[in-house]
């Protein structure tokens, strides 16, 4: 795997790019809202790294505030 310790992939956006985050992040308020969107369209069983429903720049804009 190309994922270092610590940290996840993630894949964002209807063209699901991938992002390499670090996990502690997820516990960060700003993903949150996030997460529970993503929880109910993708639901919590599925392979593969986290998928989230935004778009990538609005991904982008998060990673900036955390």
């Amino acid at each position: 795997s190309d994922v270092p310790k610590g940290c996840l992939a993630v894949y964002v956006g209807e063209e699901r790019q991938r992002y390499i985050i670090r996990a502690h992040l997820l516990n960060h308020p700003v993903f949150r809202p996030l997460l529970e969107e993503s929880a109910s369209e993708f639901g919590f069983k599925h392979s593969g790294g986290l998928k989230f429903a935004c778009d990538t720049r609005q991904f982008e804009q998060m990673l900036l505030l955390v």
